[in-house]
């Protein structure tokens, strides 16, 4: 019982120096989904992106975004 507070800490140092690896390249280009609840449902929004512009299909509607 007198380790616990010495593997407590050793325990938050390890997690919490961990850092996920992001991979932003992999999603510039390419067409993607995303769910989300929306009202009690769950509704998709579908869009396509390539090198500089984006087009969001939702709901029967289409947004173009540029950046």
């Amino acid at each position: 019982m007198k380790y616990f507070p010495v593997v407590l800490c050793v325990l938050v140092l390890f997690t919490g120096c961990y850092s996920p690896e992001r991979d932003c390249a992999s999603y510039r280009t390419g067409t993607f989904e995303f769910e989300t609840y929306l009202n009690g449902e769950i509704v998709t929004s579908r869009f396509v992106r390539n090198d500089s512009i984006e087009i969001d299909h939702f709901q029967g509607k289409t947004d173009t975004s540029s950046g």
